[in-house]
């Protein structure tokens, strides 16, 4: 017998009232993407401390049942996005693993104030959220790429696959170590008073390096502060905060700020002691890292989330294509963007090609 599915009703509330919502949030992520970045201990504060008085909560009824939830804000003339400022890896939104994406943001286009024409789920991840088909009002458009490691236990199975030269490199470079008298240790903060201290210790470890040189390290920006030292505490309540800490002797040389939940560590952000490159001495705690994290953690995923570099490559056992979801209020709209996108790509390619040909 055809049962008709409940008609979806999207409602919006100030941006202030997300304490009220955190456990629909919550029931949400773990009905669909299931990520701790898309958890409340991550979220809250990444709206307490990135939001704006414009920015809006939608969540999406089916009935009684809460299907979708989504932090938004206006992006320009006729635009709203999610919110996604840059210490947040995934566009703030969560919907249910039955929910269709297309029926979902057709209906909150037409619920948006100042009657927008575009909305953008930014930054998504396939592995959390089937990518839609590219039709009707809906397309999709390739962001970055980014790494993570599957690994197991024991942690020798997932060691014999990387490449022998780099496994060769790290032996060349503890040698090293063991040369200049260097002893090198792990060490890993979880309790919330070890992960206060020990976020500062990273914060002046990034300052002393490029970051700090250009402007960018945390220490400089006292939002991006707040937000991870109060969403890192979170976590640490919860006993998934991991602050990893490489030392020489007594002296720190790398960090990593992590999370995790019952299937994978995040790391946030690295810092290294660059007066220490020659040693490397951010590739030697990665490598304990994992170690760790295969034979203690119980969790069997590492995620980085930042943009593919080469060093990433190294440990990665898995690529994955990031991308934008796009929704139009009109199809047509779609059809024009999408030509004026590919136009600009177009003479891009044919700039670079230009380029290439006149350095040859």
């Amino acid at each position: 017998m055809f049962t008709e599915r409940p008609a979806l009703d999207w409602q919006l509330y100030p941006l202030d009232h997300l304490s009220n919502y955190l456990p629909v949030w919550d029931e949400l992520n773990r009905r669909g993407p299931a990520s701790p970045l898309l958890s409340a201990a991550f979220v809250a504060p990444a709206a307490d401390c990135f939001g704006r008085p414009g920015d809006r909560i939608a969540i999406c009824r089916a009935g009684t049942r809460p299907v979708a939830m989504g932090i938004l804000r206006p992006a320009g003339i006729g635009r709203w996005s999610t919110l996604q400022p840059v210490a947040v890896p995934l566009g703030l939104w969560v919907a249910a693993n039955d929910a269709g994406v297309q029926a979902l943001l057709s209906a909150l286009l037409s619920k948006l104030p100042g009657f927008p024409v575009m909305l953008s789920v930014t930054n998504q991840d396939c592995r959390l959220a089937c990518r839609p088909r590219s039709e009707g009002s809906i397309d999709t458009a390739d962001y970055m790429r980014t790494a993570a490691i599957e690994i197991g236990n024991p942690f020798a199975d997932y060691w014999e696959t990387r490449k022998q030269h780099f496994r060769h490199d790290l032996k060349r470079r503890r040698r090293r170590l063991a040369r200049e008298c260097k002893e090198a240790s792990l060490q890993i903060a979880t309790r919330p008073d070890a992960i206060r201290s020990a976020f500062e210790e990273y914060c002046e470890l990034e300052h002393r390096g490029w970051k700090g040189q250009n402007g960018s390290s945390i220490e400089q920006d006292g939002t991006a502060k707040r937000f991870y030292g109060n969403m890192l505490e979170n976590f640490a309540k919860q006993g998934n905060a991991r602050i990893f800490q490489y030392l020489y002797n007594d002296r720190l040389v790398a960090s990593d700020l992590c999370i995790r939940d019952a299937n994978t560590l995040v790391v946030l952000k690295i810092a290294y002691d660059e007066t220490e490159s020659a040693t490397s001495p951010a590739l030697l705690m990665r490598e304990e890292q994992v170690r760790h994290v295969a034979e203690h953690e119980n969790i069997g995923k590492i995620e980085f989330y930042g943009p593919l570099m080469d060093w990433h490559e190294r440990w990665a056992t898995e690529i994955t294509q990031m991308y934008h979801i796009n929704a139009y209020r009109f199809q047509l709209i779609r059809v024009a963007h999408q030509r004026q996108t590919d136009l600009r790509n177009h003479r891009r390619a044919k700039l670079n090609a230009n380029a290439v040909a006149a350095g040859a």
